[in-house]
Order: C-alpha cells, then sequence, then structure tokens
C-alpha cells in the first residue's frame, strides 16, 4: 500500500473516530432541557410481589401541560410495559386484591374519573361519572368497590345520589350561567393557596366497580382530606372492610386552627366518631393488618405548622394511645407511614440533614434506620408479604427512578431506568455537601458546580434561599439545581434556623427570629463561599421564593454586598400579609400573635421599614393567583424600588399562584432570571 493511500484511509478513521466523539459528547444543560426528562412516581406493587406499577409523566412544552401515563415493570427490574397511553392525564395505579385489575384516575373525558384496566391490557372502563372528578381512591378490601372523594354542595344531601347529583349539577349549572360572578364572603377561610373555597366540600364516596351504585358517606360543612396540613392517603379501610378512618378539621374557624383530627364511621355511613384527642394536627390514620390499631402522624402544639410530627398508635380495642415516636427516641418529622404485615412494625421516611432516609420503629419505640447515604427517598410502599419495599429515590444529579430494598438482603436494586437517554445526552451537576459555621453552630449546605468547572477561574455564585422557612433543602434533583449551573453560576444551597433534619429545636430557632441568626447564617454562607478561592466576590447574587423572598427582601435593606437579587413570591410587609394571607395561624405564630396584639415583631422583621437601603438591583416575580403571598406584597416592594431609583423589574404571571407551573410561563420566568443574573451578577 503506497503512502498516500495510507494517508487517507488514516485520515478517514481520524475523520470516524470524531465524528463519533462528537455525536457522544453531552451537552450543556439549558432551559429546554428542563422539560425533556421523565418524571417517575407513585410505585405499586402487585399483591404477588411481581410486577411494580408507577406514574411516568412527561412535559410537553408546545402544548404547554404535562402527560401523565401508568406502565408495569418486573419488580426484579427488566422491560416495562406501558399499560395506558391516553393523551391526557393516567395517574394514581392502585391494584385490586387479586392482582387483575388497575383503578386509576383519568382525565380523558374531563374531570378526573376512576377506571378500570386489566394488567393484561385492553381498553379502559370508565366507573365513575361524578361532576366534580374524583380523587384519592383505593380499594375496599373485598374488592368489590372503592373508596374516593369528590366536592358536593352539603345541603343537597339527602343520601340518595341520584337525587343529590341532580342536585349538585343544578347548583353548578345556575351558578355557570349567572352572570354575576360576585362572592358574598361572611367567614374565613374563603381562598386557599390558588383556590377559591366554595359553598362545596369534598366528602368521601363508596362506589361498586362497575359504577352502578354509589353513596355518600360523609357529609357536613368539613372537608375530607382537610384543608390545610393533609397527610399523604387521608382516608383508610380497615381490614375487615367495616370501617374507615379518615382525617378532618371540624373546627369552626379553620382559618386560624390546626385541629386536624382521625375519626371513624362505618363503611355504611353514620356518624364521625373522633378517636384524637390532641389539639395540633393529626393526619394519615393507617390501620395495622390485624386490626388492633390505628396509627397516624401527630403535632401536639396548637397553631404551630412546623411542630415535630411523631407517630402515634390508637387502640381500637382498649380505645388508648400511645407515642411511638417523639422527641426523646426520634427528633425529626415521621412521614409515609406503613405497617408491616405481622402488625408489629411501622417503616416511614424523614427529612435528616439533607436527605430523606427510611426508617422502622417497633412498638417497643426502636427506631432503625434502613436505608440512608446521600439520597432522597418518597413513594414507599411495602410488598404483601414484607419482604422488599419500592420507592423512587433521586440525588443533585439524578432524577426519581423506582428502586427495591431487600429486608432480607439489606439490598438497594434499580429497578427502572426511565431516564438513561436523557443523562446519556445531558451534563447534569453534581452536587458537594459542605458545612460551615452558622450563627449558632454548624449549618449544613450544598455546592453545584457547573459541569465544566475549572477551579483556576473565577465563578459567579447563585445563593439558593428556601422557603417555608420551615423547609429543608437537600440532595434532590431539581430544574435550578441544574439551569443555573448550566448557565455559568456555581449555586449554593442551605439549611440555617428554621429548617427541619437537624432536630425540633433547630426548625424552631427561626420563630420570632426571622431577620436575626437565619440571615447571620446565611450571610455566613456568602463568607464561606468566598473563602474557597474560585468565587468572585463581587458577583454574589440571591434568590428565594416565599420566605426564600421575604428574606432575599430582608437582604436587600440590610446589605450591599450582592451584586443583584431575586424575590419570588417573597414577603415583604408583614402587617400587609397577616391581612391578606390566607392560613393565619402561620403569621400568628411566627410573629407571635396579631399585628394588633403584639406589632412589635411586625415591626421588627417587615423589610418595608428598611427601604432607605434599598440599592441592589432586584428582580421581582409573582404568580397572580397567589393566595399564600398575595400579589400585593410583590406590587408594594416593586413601586418602592421604583421610586428609589434601584434597577427593579416586575414579572407578572397573571395565571399562576405561588408557583409558576406551567411550562412556557416556566420557561420565561428562567430565561429572565437568568437573563437578569447575566446582565447584574455577571
Amino acid at each position: 500500500m503506497n503512502k498516500m493511500k495510507l494517508s487517507a484511509i488514516i485520515i478517514i478513521i481520524i475523520g470516524i473516530v470524531s465524528s463519533i466523539s462528537i455525536s457522544q459528547e453531552k451537552r450543556t444543560f439549558t432551559i429546554d432541557d428542563m422539560f425533556k426528562f421523565t418524571r417517575v412516581a407513585d410505585p405499586q406493587i402487585s399483591p404477588d410481589g411481581k410486577w411494580i406499577a408507577y406514574v411516568a409523566t412527561v412535559v410537553d412544552k408546545e402544548k404547554n401541560r404535562s402527560n401523565s401515563d401508568i406502565w408495569l415493570i418486573p419488580s426484579t427490574g427488566g422491560t416495562p410495559r406501558q399499560l395506558t397511553a391516553s393523551d391526557k392525564a393516567d395517574d394514581r395505579p392502585r391494584w385490586s386484591h387479586d392482582g387483575k385489575i388497575i383503578a386509576f384516575n383519568s382525565t380523558r373525558d374531563g374531570n378526573p374519573q376512576i377506571y378500570l384496566i386489566d394488567v393484561t391490557g385492553g381498553e379502559a372502563r370508565k366507573v365513575t361519572s361524578i361532576p366534580t372528578g374524583t380523587a384519592n381512591h383505593i380499594w375496599t378490601p373485598e374488592g368489590k368497590s372503592l373508596i374516593f372523594q369528590t366536592s358536593v354542595y352539603p345541603d343537597c344531601f339527602t343520601g340518595d345520589w341520584t337525587k343529590d347529583k341532580a342536585c349538585n349539577e343544578k347548583k353548578d349549572e345556575e351558578k355557570a350561567k349567572n352572570k354575576v360572578k360576585a362572592r358574598i364572603i361572611d367567614e374565613l377561610m374563603y381562598k386557599h393557596w390558588n383556590t377559591w373555597i366554595e359553598e362545596t366540600r369534598s366528602h368521601i364516596f363508596i362506589t361498586s366497580a362497575d359504577g352502578k351504585e354509589v353513596r355518600q358517606l360523609t357529609n357536613g360543612k368539613f372537608t375530607v382530606p382537610p384543608i390545610a396540613l393533609n397527610g399523604s392517603e387521608d382516608v383508610q379501610v380497615s381490614p375487615d372492610g367495616k370501617e374507615i378512618a379518615f382525617a378532618t378539621n371540624t373546627d369552626k374557624d379553620i382559618a386560624w386552627s390546626t385541629n386536624n383530627d382521625i375519626f371513624i364511621i362505618p363503611i355504611t355511613g353514620g356518624e364521625p366518631k373522633k378517636i384524637s384527642t390532641g389539639l395540633g394536627a393529626d393526619v394519615s390514620p393507617r390501620y395495622s393488618p390485624d386490626g388492633n390499631y390505628i396509627a397516624y402522624r401527630s403535632q401536639k402544639t396548637p397553631m404551630f405548622e412546623a411542630d415535630l410530627w411523631r407517630i402515634l398508635i390508637y387502640n381500637r380495642k382498649t380505645g388508648a394511645t400511645s407515642i411511638l415516636t417523639d422527641e426523646v427516641n426520634f427528633d425529626n418529622w415521621a412521614d409515609d407511614l406503613i405497617w408491616s404485615p405481622d402488625s408489629k412494625t411501622i417503616y416511614f421516611t424523614a427529612e435528616v440533614k439533607g436527605n430523606i432516609p427510611i426508617y422502622s420503629v417497633n412498638l417497643k419505640r426502636e427506631v432503625k434506620e434502613l436505608t440512608g447515604g446521600p439520597y432522597w427517598h418518597e413513594n414507599v410502599r411495602l410488598s404483601k408479604d414484607g419482604k422488599f419495599l419500592a420507592f423512587t429515590r433521586r440525588e443533585i444529579s439524578y432524577p426519581n427512578e423506582v428502586y427495591t430494598f431487600s429486608m432480607k438482603e439489606k439490598k438497594v436494586i434499580r429497578v427502572t431506568d426511565v431516564n438513561n437517554k436523557f443523562l446519556g445526552e445531558v451534563k447534569l451537576a453534581k452536587g458537594e455537601e459542605v458545612w460551615f459555621d452558622g450563627a449558632a453552630g454548624k449549618v449544613q449546605g450544598w455546592l453545584v458546580k457547573p459541569p465544566d468547572f475549572n477551579p483556576t477561574k473565577k465563578y459567579p455564585l447563585l445563593l439558593i434561599i428556601h422557603g417555608g422557612p420551615q423547609q429543608m433543602f437537600g440532595n434532590a434533583y431539581r430544574n435550578d439545581w441544574q439551569a443555573f449551573p448550566g448557565a455559568g453560576f456555581v449555586v449554593m444551597f442551605t439549611n440555617p434556623e428554621g429548617s427541619p433534619g437537624y432536630g425540633q429545636k433547630f426548625v424552631e430557632a427561626i420563630s420570632k427570629d426571622w431577620g436575626g441568626n437565619c440571615y447571620t447564617s446565611i450571610m455566613n454562607a456568602f463568607d464561606y463561599a468566598v473563602s474557597l478561592g474560585y468565587i468572585d466576590d463581587k458577583k454574589i447574587s440571591a434568590y428565594g421564593g416565599s420566605f426564600g423572598g421575604y428574606m432575599v427582601n430582608w437582604i436587600l435593606g440590610k446589605t450591599d454586598r450582592f451584586a443583584s437579587l431575586i424575590s419570588h413570591a417573597g414577603v415583604y410587609n408583614l402587617e400587609a400579609m397577616h391581612g391578606t394571607t390566607e392560613e393565619l395561624w402561620f403569621p400568628e405564630w411566627e410573629m407571635g400573635g396579631t399585628p394588633w396584639d403584639n406589632p412589635e415583631l411586625y415591626l421588627k422583621w417587615s423589610p418595608h421599614f428598611l427601604v432607605k437601603n434599598f440599592k441592589t438591583p432586584t428582580l421581582i416575580t409573582h404568580g397572580e393567583l397567589d393566595f399564600r403571598v398575595p400579589i400585593q406584597q410583590g406590587m408594594e416592594m416593586f413601586t418602592a424600588l421604583q421610586r428609589k431609583g434601584v434597577p427593579s423589574k416586575f414579572l407578572w404571571f397573571p395565571d399562576e399562584g405561588h408557583w409558576i407551573m406551567k411550562p412556557q410561563n416556566n420557561e420565561l420566568w428562567y430565561k429572565t432570571m437568568i437573563d437578569w443574573l447575566n446582565k447584574w451578577g455577571k
């Protein structure tokens, strides 16, 4: 072979290799990638333990909505099979007790209704045709009926659903035809989150599996599940199928009451009987398989929504209640309760130091950690034989997938790989756990660096502050943990005072001290980041939503060390906030009373008294349908910034609530934030 031919072959080979390398090179995460991964949730184990049904949700940005479908996969892993393929939302799969049928919710005909589908496939069969749709369905133990909730007018109730349905439809029709849309309000709470509270109330119903017989089981001005501080699966059926346990709040003034309670009624209906006795929130009832107990989550302090969530058990034979977890043997918030088949152990999750491990507690009050590590576990389920758990797991650089945990081998196995293609195409930033000195002890945080991070360069920093304030940031995949590093920023997020996962005393440290130690710890995070050597101290920005937005507003009035700020749905005027928010127990607990009874803290911690110090360029974003932190808060602050001549911009969403959820709105939100940071923070 002559030299020219050999050279030509070498050039061709190099070209092919280069082409392969280019085609396999991952791209930098952009805003568009926020809509390209699949959301995996709600794994449900078949009665024989051989299959797991789960929900996979994809976002269609062009249609400005998401679509969910139900999939099946062997519990040992393997090839998944799509069970539903509607272009609308199909979710909440629930296995029949013989494992042959899955009941699910679908919006394919408008409002969500219950459908049944054979696990072997075929056409789904519609069960319900409820005017206001159905929610939270579960099977009764004998497998012939389903329990669900829907909203109805309490004064339509007669016990005959045929008549009651006609009454409800007539009222809705009259309201729709009425050209006057005014509301006459004579009590709180008349709105919640982003929804107006109408005359209807959510109540418990039962339907035969063929949909021919429907009965309403509860009625009244109370709501099932409770409007606020509700738990997951707040309605449960006893193992013998004779009784229903549920959570609700029957207090007259629910706007300043967290007094949710556990009630029981016969499955045939009747007068509810309260079994919980505390004045705080009681939710998430769970019958033990032997029928002897009802476990539930409980807070003991009235009006304190961030009180310790404990596990209590009610003895159905004696009527006595005992505590399984408290500040002595487990000082973090318990959630996601599941009984073992022998009724001797409860499995649960808890937020702990930026992660969500799975724990167990037995009737002797002995707590053990089952699955630790730097992971965020959710949607925990237990196989009927008790041999394995199924759950979703995620971390900063890895979206949710379904996993199992073998009780015998203590081994975690990944079952699904829904996002493998996405992970093979996009560079995802990894998280690095850090600890630094806070105002009164060590504070945990994370650094998320751009995927192509170079430690010899100087980077702009975005410090993200969580809401709540009693909320925990941690090792979980989120779009903001990826979009901002993809745009070239190092992201730092922390869990200062008020964050759960570090003991209840740390949670309570924020109350009545909003701009105190928490602010100091956040500024210490600023200094810690600068000390690392690769952060440009002149290019540090802060962003937060809800309480995080409050802290951004507080920072605006307390320091000019930040290059730029972004405040989303941030509390600005504490006194006005009390008068326009919906859950009044929150500001009254956090500020020690009403503004007229205890004005001192409202004055001390309100950012609107610091306007004279405002200097930092600030972007405000807010949803008009936000009833938690009403949009007037953002309007007031924007007026002050403009009046002061501070560079500022207001992104106002007329069709969003507390968070920006619609895909195209979400895209604009992130684009506007990154543009703002590029202009002022780089």
